[in-house]
């Protein structure tokens, strides 16, 4: 079970995730980017023509997270794609191994400038999932 919650957020979009695994976080972060890029556009293709092989290292699951995300978010724009799915090889404390597969598009509904650290902070919620925000600079 995964959550994506969009929150209000002044100039921004903040979103709340949570989910009962760590591949499921990085899962719903993803999504979660791709309904910000282009409302409803996963929901709607399934015939992904793109897949990025990503491996990337950082100093804690937070900084894995937003460092993922944030690349992932490079090469939407390189060749202009939505990202819909991920297939996690690894994933540990602060690696992750994975592809990534999406569709092109021809234009995006939002500019995400970036993902930030400010407020993320990946960690265990009182159910046991794990949950982190989230906030795209747009």
């Amino acid at each position: 079970m995964k959550t994506i919650e969009y929150l209000p957020h002044i100039a921004d979009m903040r979103l709340r995730i949570e989910a009962d695994s760590l591949e499921e976080l990085f899962e719903a972060g993803l999504k979660g980017m791709a309904q910000i890029l282009k409302k409803d556009f996963c929901f709607q293709h399934t015939d992904f023509d793109v897949e990025y092989t990503i491996s990337i290292e950082a100093a804690d699951l937070t900084l894995l997270l937003v460092d993922f995300l944030s690349e992932i978010l490079t090469q939407s724009y390189i060749e202009t794609v939505v990202f819909c799915e991920l297939e996690v090889a690894h994933i540990s404390e602060n690696k992750l191994t994975a592809t990534v597969q999406g569709k092109k598009t021809d234009a995006f509904d939002t500019d995400v400038k970036a993902i930030t650290y400010h407020e993320a902070d990946v960690q265990r919620n009182h159910l046991g999932n794990w949950e982190t925000y989230l906030i795209f600079d747009i």
